[in-house]
């Protein structure tokens, strides 16, 4: 009950903030475990996405330094968040995120490791790939767009993308990585032409 209302609190909150327009909602599967993978481009991205998936079953990978601080570790926590450490090669957050997927949840992984400068990604990351083939599930990419830097009022258009199912990844972690990453620029590139 408290998380339900703290995300109603976020969702009126943001809805203020920020002009959100989302497109392709017909691409979230329904039930099962899956990954969401949107590009990074602020640190508000999960909130954007995560709203509209099911609380109770979406969990996010996110850098371990931000469940170290006292202040939101505990909030983070709450909401479905577990740390990864970056660039150390960490199983134990890799086998949560297997066991996470595995058990019917939602993960989101955002590929690049780390927010972008601007609006070109940086190259992804396997991470994302290897849950996937690990588990058997799909992937939905999302590209996150919005022109210059993030700032309250600013337009914010969320664009998920058609489901990329287990089999489509192939057996190659980079192959996969590079269809997940052609998926969302293709979203941003085809936003500059409409």
């Amino acid at each position: 009950m408290k998380l339900t209302f703290l995300k109603k609190v976020v969702w009126v909150l943001f809805r203020f903030l920020f002009w959100i327009e989302y497109e392709g909602l017909e691409n979230l599967p329904e039930g099962g475990g899956y990954l969401v993978c949107p590009n990074h481009r602020s640190y508000f991205d999960p909130l954007f996405i995560g709203d509209l998936l099911p609380l109770e079953r979406t969990k996010f990978m996110v850098k371990a330094e931000l469940l170290r601080g006292p202040l939101f570790s505990g909030f983070l926590k709450k909401l479905g968040c577990f740390g990864v450490d970056r660039g150390k090669g960490d199983l134990a957050a890799v086998e949560t995120a297997v066991t996470l997927v595995r058990e019917g949840n939602i993960l989101m992984i955002f590929p690049e490791g780390t927010r972008g400068q601007g609006p070109e990604m940086k190259p992804f990351k396997t991470g994302a790939a290897f849950v996937a083939k690990h588990t058997g599930a799909g992937i939905v990419p999302v590209a996150i767009d919005f022109k210059g830097k993030l700032r309250i009022f600013k337009k914010v258009t969320v664009r998920f993308g058609t489901f990329i199912s287990n089999g489509e990844l192939g057996n190659s972690l980079h192959k996969a990585s590079n269809l997940i990453r052609e998926r969302v620029d293709a979203m941003l590139e085809a936003a500059k032409w409409s």
